[in-house]
């Protein structure tokens, strides 16, 4: 590998959903998540929206349509995965805000785990690690 080969930095930066509505979504992701909003981009054809958490530089930009477009999420990509310390208090406040339980909870090696759909149809895995 060469000098410039060797320096050369990458890091995860943000995951993009398209959504029917971002900034009813936004609800959703903040108020289950604490996510909170970092910036937006209002442009022509679409709205995107992009998402923070306080503690974790890696971003969720939520874009939506300005014309209406059948949308579809597909089977094709894993869930977006969130760690907590408390799995089933999250659990609770997700199916609270709209999402359903699609598989779980479960324990494998020592971490439980929980799969939702969100209320746009999104995957999302949710994670305790540890004997909590």
């Amino acid at each position: 590998m060469s000098d410039a080969a060797t320096s050369l930095q990458v890091r995860p930066s943000f995951v993009k959903l398209t959504v029917a509505d971002a900034e009813e979504t936004e609800k959703f992701y903040a108020h289950v998540f604490g996510l909170v909003r970092d910036s937006a981009n209002d442009l022509p054809g679409f709205l995107e929206i992009i998402l923070k958490s306080p503690d974790n530089g890696l971003g969720l930009v939520l874009m939506s349509y300005k014309k209406s477009l059948p949308l579809d999420p597909g089977n094709s990509w894993g869930p977006l995965g969130f760690d907590t310390n408390d799995l089933d208090a999250l659990t609770d406040r997700a199916v609270t805000a709209g999402a359903t339980v699609t598989m779980g909870p479960g324990k494998f090696e020592g971490t439980r785990y929980v799969f939702l759909k969100s209320p746009d149809g999104h995957q999302i895995e949710l994670l305790q690690r540890g004997d909590g």
